[in-house]
């Protein structure tokens, strides 16, 4: 399996505001795969984004840190081509995940919703 990126949900408790969202999908980030080969996350926390390289890794190693720390990861074969951009979109965690892997539309906005979108598309899930 040729993986492209993989989004990563966790159950971050920074801000109070995130309480009310589904326990272990509090927050989500994605980490890219670059045509080098390299991995690149792209975190959206509490107004900045952050980023963080790390480096040339099978996805399987990558995926078993993440699950290992408690995280569901979904793991995403190919990048989709962005559709038609709505035209007002909020800045969230999950709207940068959606514009990085190619999801269009304003749904879902939770996620805990994109979780449930991207497993109900095919992709894989790997949960603790």
């Amino acid at each position: 399996m040729q993986v492209s990126a993989l989004v990563v949900f966790t159950d971050q408790r920074q801000s109070t505001w995130l309480r009310w969202l589904r326990s272990g999908y509090r927050h989500c980030f994605v980490v890219v795969r670059d045509p080098a080969g390299e991995w690149l996350a792209c975190d959206w926390l509490c107004g900045r984004l952050e980023f963080h390289v790390y480096g040339p890794q099978q996805p399987t190693a990558l995926i078993d840190a993440f699950v290992a720390r408690g995280h569901r990861v979904v793991a995403v074969v190919k990048l989709r081509r962005r559709g038609r951009r709505s035209p007002f979109r909020l800045m969230s965690c999950v709207e940068i995940v959606k514009q990085a892997i190619g999801v269009g539309g304003w749904r879902p906005i939770t996620p805990h919703g994109l979780f449930v979108a991207l497993r109900d598309a095919g992709h894989h899930t790997f949960e603790p």
